[in-house]
């Protein structure tokens, strides 16, 4: 849905739904969710007021989508400091408690005039041009121009004298017969652009996400099918264990080679292993990535990515995540991020890839558990009710629910260091927390966007 571009009748018969005769209150910028900040460029509002209401006067001179409307909803004003513009100021400034005697258009023309007048002063014109090509709005006293909305444009403004469109034009936008129909179908039109742009965003994060892990699923079929055209280390290992024992002179190359084999078939065996969690974690999230693509669901694709609307997740930038990560996403209910590894893989991916050095990282003490991180934006700390909620995730993942009271170790992620040649990792400068499993906070976090 696109905000109806007017024709010259139809914008007489919305001036003639205008009242005149009233006096000005506030002039401000009005709030529009889903825009940059908040707030529409090229968009103003008008309070008008008299003894028993309080209507506002709103209009539009972006390019190619102009309009204007009058509305009984009180709108909110943009607070953000971007939002101001001389254009803004200065029309605040004259017309500002000022009286709208007359609304003007000239014959057959897209252009309106709102005359404000002041006892004693001249008399102020807001002039708006709605032709979408040229659209622009432009403050006038006498004749003469005081400000216009375009930054780049000249010191003279000319109204035109009328009767350039065609007479026989129809009235194509019914809606502009009853004013509040009109103000619904722009806020509308409005939200339905906010939306498709918001979408058009999201379906091009969604296919970077998929393009990359389309990419990450061949690699890891690649190395599956190169695992199982490696020869069979365990039946080699086997053979040289029967071999060892039928032929006993040979004893120390053969039991060397018995040995390595064995340690290669490990190896092979855990990359196996690896590989196939990581195809299986993967392929169904794809399948879903494909799916939501096709289908077109925004609160579903913004849930997929990780992306919340809480105000409270959207006060700090946003952390990026590795799409290469298959573990557990949680939110806190303060917009934090808490990761879990489900494997060993996991574990190490997310510890020594994914986490960052001021990252918080937690693990169960002295006992073998799933790795979690807390990710932290710049120079932000971790509440204590983030870390009750990462305890509680930690247990959780590593089969702790019946444990009762748990200690729980965390660091920061640069105090961790994985020992050599080895799965296990060792880490410093960490403090104890005492979890009690809670099933009720438990429920919370998957009920939170958990993915």
């Amino acid at each position: 849905m696109s905000t109806p571009i007017l024709n010259w009748k139809e914008v007489g018969i919305l001036c003639a739904q205008i009242p005149s005769f009233t006096r000005v209150g506030k002039v401000f910028v009005p709030v529009r969710p889903g825009f940059p900040g908040g707030f529409q460029k090229n968009e103003w509002a008008i309070e008008l007021v008299t003894k028993t209401s309080v209507q506002t006067l709103v209009f539009s001179v972006r390019s190619g989508a102009p309009y204007f409307y009058v509305s009984d909803q009180g709108l909110k004003k943009s607070t953000d400091p971007k939002s101001a513009s001389v254009f803004g100021i200065t029309l605040g400034k004259q017309i500002g408690g000022a009286t709208l005697t007359e609304i003007l258009q000239p014959a057959r023309e897209r252009y309106v005039i709102f005359k404000f007048t002041r006892p004693g002063s001249q008399s102020i014109d807001l002039v708006l041009n709605l032709i979408p090509a040229a659209t622009e709005a432009a403050l006038m006293s006498e004749g003469k121009l005081i400000a216009r909305s375009k930054v780049k444009g000249s010191k003279e403004f000319e109204i035109p004298r009328g009767k350039l469109e065609r007479e026989d034009l129809a009235v194509k936008t019914d809606s502009v017969n009853r004013m509040s129909e009109y103000a619904k179908l722009v806020t509308d039109s409005l939200v339905s652009e906010t939306q498709d742009q918001e979408l058009g965003g999201l379906l091009k994060k969604l296919g970077t996400w998929i393009t990359q892990n389309k990419k990450q699923l061949s690699s890891l079929e690649k190395t599956l099918d190169k695992i199982e055209n490696e020869p069979d280390f365990l039946k080699l290992a086997d053979k040289l264990k029967i071999e060892l024992s039928e032929n006993p002179k040979n004893k120390r190359e053969l039991s060397e080679k018995m040995e390595k084999h064995y340690h290669l078939a490990k190896r092979q065996r855990k990359k196996r292993q690896d590989t196939g969690e990581k195809l299986d974690a993967l392929k169904p999230k794809l399948s879903v990535a494909l799916s939501l693509k096709e289908n077109l669901d925004l609160e579903k694709i913004k849930s997929f990515l990780g992306i919340s609307d809480s105000p409270l997740a959207s006060k700090s930038p946003q952390v990026k995540i590795k799409s290469s990560f298959l573990g557990k996403k949680f939110q806190t209910k303060d917009g934090t991020l808490i990761l879990v590894g489900r494997s060993k893989q996991e574990n190490l991916d997310l510890t020594f890839k994914i986490a960052r050095g001021n990252d918080l990282w937690m693990h169960v003490k002295s006992k073998p558990s799933a790795h979690v991180v807390i990710m932290l934006n710049p120079g932000k700390t971790a509440s204590l009710d983030t870390l009750l909620d990462a305890g509680q995730i930690l247990l959780h993942f590593s089969g702790g629910n019946n444990w009762g009271k748990t200690e729980v170790d965390y660091t920061y992620r640069k105090y961790v260091k994985r020992i050599k040649n080895s799965e296990q990792v060792t880490y410093t400068q960490n403090k104890t927390l005492v979890i009690q499993p809670e099933p009720s906070r438990l429920k919370i976090l998957f009920n939170s966007g958990a993915n």
